[in-house]
């Protein structure tokens, strides 16, 4: 019985006439709307369409949603099929920005009527993503003060990049995980400005209980140096 559903996943691949197209999502979708609490869309076939379909579709007890797409797909598509899901706890997309977070935050919050977002867990899976500022994640409190699980990267400069005075403050924070602290081939951060850094993201954080923070990736030609990782 597909109203008795708690799990969805779908994959649309680009091999195979086989694969899901979007009518085949928006029927799915349609079919287990109210009783689906997970739901992960996957695969190099997910596109404005797919999204558009998710659209039609409203999901009161939806908790959990994964997405394998890109901001590329625009901002307002991406918040515009998560719009059914007003009690979303936890959301996992490919790259993070600052105008989906802000727009998720807003959007979730209209949906309870001014009340906080429910939201505790934020992921990026692609490690490979750096389009969120080190301002943006210090002050995630403020979009989603239940947060308990945060995944991402930053996208920081060195060797010393300009920070933030203000601390982040996810007082509920249990998790937190970032790929990389620098943008992809950038100069590392100077120790000085990684001890910084480290302050800020953990100073308030006091229940955290796992924490992973990756400094980044450094190429350099054959006859080039790769200078001293900072030290905390």
């Amino acid at each position: 019985d597909p109203a008795r559903l708690c799990e969805v996943q779908l994959h649309l691949s680009k091999r195979g006439a086989l694969s899901f197209r979007p009518e085949h999502v928006a029927t799915v979708l349609s079919l287990c709307s109210n009783s689906v609490s997970t739901l992960l869309v996957t695969g190099g076939a997910v596109n404005k369409k797919v999204l558009e379909a998710m659209s039609k579709v409203a999901w009161p007890k939806l908790r959990t949603c994964m997405l394998e797409c890109t901001p590329n797909m625009g901002h307002g598509a991406l918040l515009s099929a998560l719009r059914g899901a007003p009690n979303l706890t936890s959301f996992s997309i490919g790259q993070l920005t600052r105008p989906l977070i802000d727009g998720l935050s807003s959007q979730l919050r209209e949906a309870r009527g001014g009340g906080a977002p429910l939201l505790t867990r934020l992921s990026q899976f692609d490690t490979y993503a750096d389009k969120i500022n080190v301002q943006t994640v210090l002050f995630l409190h403020d979009r989603f003060p239940e947060l308990t699980d945060l995944h991402t990267n930053l996208d920081l400069r060195g060797p010393d990049p300009v920070l933030s005075t203000h601390s982040l403050n996810c007082t509920n924070l249990r998790r937190l995980c970032i790929y990389r602290m620098i943008s992809f081939s950038a100069d590392h951060l100077s120790s000085e400005a990684l001890a910084e850094l480290a302050q800020l993201l953990l100073r308030n954080c006091t229940r955290l209980e796992a924490l992973a923070l990756v400094h980044g990736i450094k190429y350099t030609s054959r006859s080039g140096t790769i200078p001293d990782f900072p030290r905390l």
